[in-house]
């Protein structure tokens, strides 16, 4: 699989563009440890459209736990490893649309200034977590605060028999909007 260089991703963030998509239609590989670094250590740098990623395949954990990134994270048609961590982050807002095989969402404690969109996705997995010793899903949201809409328009969430969304005091500033094929939970 061919990657996305350090070089290549920085100069996209810095210039807006969406990384990734190749005229041949072959997805590409990006590892997760180097996502994290530019939204640590490149933020002032960023274009304000922020990181915009199509039809890569995300290697690793992407792991933004406690993040703050003043900028957008947008992620479309694209596959991931593992379920994306963003417990405790300050996102500028976060887009997984598109992504077919999404294995999770971990977001308790996140802050969102703007949108959580999750449309056109297929969610699968089953997590715990340590704001619930008794309860496994596939997107975790306890305690979020998300200043735009959440938005699951024709996406698919299944968390294999146990709840696909767990999402205890949860505050949304904007609109839900869901229109999804939500799976059966307990």
């Amino acid at each position: 699989m061919d990657e996305i260089g350090e070089t290549e991703l920085i100069d996209a963030l810095k210039n807006g563009t969406v990384v990734g998509r190749t005229k041949r239609g072959v997805k590409r590989g990006v590892h997760a440890a180097l996502l994290r670094k530019c939204c640590r250590e490149l933020k002032d740098q960023v274009d304000p459209r922020g990181m915009r990623l199509g039809e890569v395949v995300v290697l690793g954990c992407l792991d933004l736990a406690g993040l703050t990134v003043p900028f957008p994270l947008r992620f479309d048609i694209c596959e991931f490893d593992s379920a994306p961590v963003v417990e405790g982050a300050t996102l500028a807002g976060l887009s997984l649309t598109g992504c077919q095989d999404l294995p999770g969402l971990l977001g308790n404690g996140l802050h969102l200034r703007g949108d959580l969109d999750l449309s056109r996705s297929r969610v699968t997995g089953a997590y715990w977590t340590s704001a619930s010793t008794s309860r496994s899903a596939a997107i975790w949201l306890c305690e979020a605060e998300i200043g735009g809409s959440l938005l699951c328009v024709d996406a698919a969430l299944d968390g294999q028999g146990y709840r696909s969304i767990q999402a205890d005091r949860i505050h949304v500033g904007g609109a839900i909007l869901s229109r999804s094929k939500i799976g059966s939970g307990r």
